[in-house]
């Protein structure tokens, strides 16, 4: 089957995630949950267009209500050969939505999803990334609130070689960027 979450939500949804991002789409999300609903959702498309990007094989199980949304697991095809699996907990937090749990990626070709990732910068990273396409896989602890992002407990191999590591973004005010990778021989 094929779903198109753009055509069901409509413009609300896209425009919740240009305005407040990721965390501001979570927050709106677990905000809008009735006082008195628990449900469980079982969900899998073998193509899902979402903000105007496809994305294939993807499988999502959620149970919740009001206090958290767990997400049992969510899996989906990446451009670039890759597969992302996540599994985690949203809940109210004090400044919005906060996001917890694992969070584990595998991609074949990491120069074409790194031009996914960040289209601004694809037509830089094609031009200057030139020789091996890049094998990543990696998993970590996953951590996203409204003012930073953190991957702790992170664990990769790339083209080979392997690593830990640690990630963390603040988006507050005064944004910066702390990355710590240990390559091991």
């Amino acid at each position: 089957p094929r779903a198109n979450v753009d055509a069901i939500l409509g413009a609300q949804s896209l425009e919740l995630w240009r305005v407040g991002g990721f965390a501001g789409f979570l927050d709106a999300l677990i905000k809008g949950v009735p006082e008195k609903l628990s449900a469980k959702i079982d969900f899998n498309a073998t193509v899902l267009t979402y903000a105007k990007e496809t994305l294939e094989n993807v499988v999502v199980s959620i149970e919740g209500d009001k206090d958290a949304i767990r997400v049992k697991r969510v899996a989906t095809g990446l451009p670039g050969q890759s597969r992302l699996l996540f599994e985690g907990v949203i809940f109210p937090g004090e400044q919005g939505a906060e996001l917890g749990g694992t969070l584990a990626l595998e991609a074949l070709d990491l120069r074409t999803l790194s031009a996914w990732v960040f289209p601004s910068r694809a037509s830089a990273i094609q031009s200057y990334w030139k020789g091996s396409r890049g094998r990543l896989k990696g998993q970590s602890r996953f951590t996203l609130t409204k003012d930073w992002f953190g991957l702790q407990d992170l664990q990769y191999e790339l083209d080979g070689a392997a690593g830990t590591g640690e990630l963390i973004h603040n988006l507050g005010e005064r944004q910066n960027l702390d990355i710590r990778l240990d390559a091991k021989s």
